[in-house]
């Protein structure tokens, strides 16, 4: 299958294109923004309305309930509700556009939407020479979408990748969505029980896995 991979973390962000099941790995993009520079912004806009001392310790759980990412930003900034969140002791903080302007940052990365991640998995595949040449391709890989990692989660992310991806391919994108936070944790078990990677497992307490991976890679 030909598709692009899309993971957004903690701190780092990467896409990496699939041809015929194999990864392209000289065409790996990054940046080394995520999850928390999301949260650290949403933190910065609150601040201006409340003492952040006051919601430090309610950071995450607050961007994980309350954050969204608006299909069109523009129009969402000016119509987006009011919605209370309550801290343990019982104090409302009012979250309108905050919501979905801290989730922007994966599109308008320090502002500029050249870094976001839509134009991430534009320039990946552009970083192969037999990609570049072939645009039926890289369309193709690009009307495969699979998203991974925790801060892909955000309720309309994916149907923000799908929008945008769409305007580069002049056509349908399919995004395939995670399976949950702790989808990485089922797929690494699911792995390991297959029998065929059971029978290539080998471990030596001196190497370390320095060594499978240098065997396997």
């Amino acid at each position: 299958m030909e598709s692009v991979a899309l993971e957004v973390g903690h701190d780092l962000t990467q896409v990496l294109p699939v041809n015929d099941g194999h990864s392209v790995d000289e065409c790996l993009e990054f940046r080394e923004f995520g999850g928390s520079d999301i949260t650290d912004d949403l933190m910065r806009l609150l601040d201006k309305k409340y003492n952040e001392f006051t919601m430090a310790h309610r950071r995450h759980e607050m961007n994980e309930t309350c954050g969204y990412v608006a299909r069109d930003y523009e129009a969402e900034e000016k119509a987006v509700e009011e919605e209370k969140y309550y801290l343990p002791d019982g104090t409302p903080l009012i979250l309108a556009k905050e919501k979905c302007q801290c989730t922007e940052l994966l599109f308008k990365v320090n502002r500029r939407v050249d870094k976001g991640i839509h134009n991430l998995i534009i320039k990946a595949l552009h970083l192969s020479p037999t990609l570049v040449a072939d645009v039926n391709l890289q369309k193709t890989m690009a009307s495969n979408i699979v998203l991974g990692g925790g801060s892909t989660l955000f309720l309309g992310l994916a149907l923000r990748v799908k929008k945008t991806a769409e305007d580069f391919v002049g056509g349908t994108v399919t995004v395939y969505e995670g399976g949950g936070p702790r989808s990485a944790i089922i797929g690494g078990r699911v792995l390991a029980q297959l029998p065929d990677f059971r029978e290539k497992l080998e471990y030596d307490e001196e190497a370390g896995m320095d060594e499978i991976l240098r065997k396997r890679i």
